[in-house]
């Protein structure tokens, strides 16, 4: 849980300091699964990361959730207590109007991404205008890549596990 408050922490300094209430991140079709670097699990979908409180994930895909429910695991705690299952849009809208963010200042992680493949951003324009439609009073922020220098500062914790898998590979 270390590792999930130092992450946690450093999204919410981004957010201070581009004046942002939110953050939203879309993972699901991306190279790098950028909701991952906040949940800790691979959900392929979509993470509601308010200022104050709590964050909110969601997938359409409800075998990503199979792990949770796994009778024999045993090892780290979840990061996330709320992870709920449906469409990607409808989802942003309900979940930041139920957070009363509807008029809020809100970042996005995935619409000018600019990573390997991603070279339109990752949110496709139909989910994109239900997201528009359903919040019109809300501005939203464009932090894909001050987001993505967020992940490049590694923890003592990710360097000893990338050193680990180096030798992992070489033994292989």
């Amino acid at each position: 849980l270390r590792e999930r408050d130092r992450r946690w922490e450093a999204t919410r300094a981004l957010l201070r300091a581009h004046d942002l209430e939110c953050l939203l991140v879309y993972g699901y079709k991306s190279h790098d699964h950028y909701d991952c670097y906040l949940t800790n699990e691979q959900l392929d979908g979509t993470v509601v990361f308010p200022l104050d409180g709590e964050p909110i994930a969601f997938t359409a895909l409800t075998q990503r959730l199979a792990r949770r429910l796994a009778t024999n695991l045993t090892g780290p705690e979840f990061w996330l207590d709320d992870i709920r299952v449906g469409r990607y849009g409808p989802q942003t809208v309900a979940v930041l109007k139920e957070l009363g963010l509807e008029r809020a200042r809100i970042g996005v992680m995935g619409l000018d991404s600019w990573g390997p493949g991603e070279f339109d951003g990752l949110v496709p324009y139909r989910m994109w205008q239900t997201v528009l439609d359903g919040l019109p009073d809300a501005r939203f922020v464009d932090v894909s890549v001050h987001f993505k220098k967020n992940m490049l500062r590694k923890s003592e914790e990710e360097i000893a596990l990338y050193r680990y898998s180096g030798q992992v590979g070489d033994l292989a």
